[in-house]
């Protein structure tokens, strides 16, 4: 699908379950008009990165980009 980001909805819990989570394309989270969102979703590198989004209460939303410690390559480099 693609650049965007995994979103897990915190403002639901389900009796003995976790929070939903699913995932969004970068043309969903522009939709949002979050501008770090979008600009997270825009910049990340999915060769070693992510982009997560926690839905809040009051409509506030947390986005984090998330990259896995020592993976990191230089642009044209083949993965591990």
């Amino acid at each position: 699908m693609g650049r965007g980001a995994i979103t897990v909805d915190t403002t639901v819990h389900p009796p003995d379950q976790g929070h939903p989570f699913y995932y969004l394309t970068q043309e969903q989270v522009n939709e949002l008009s979050d501008a770090d969102a979008s600009r997270m979703v825009a910049a990340y590198d999915p060769t070693w990165e992510l982009v997560t989004m926690l839905l809040k209460l009051e409509e506030r939303v947390s986005t984090y980009r998330i990259g896995v410690p020592g993976a990191q390559r230089t642009p044209g480099s083949a993965p591990p």
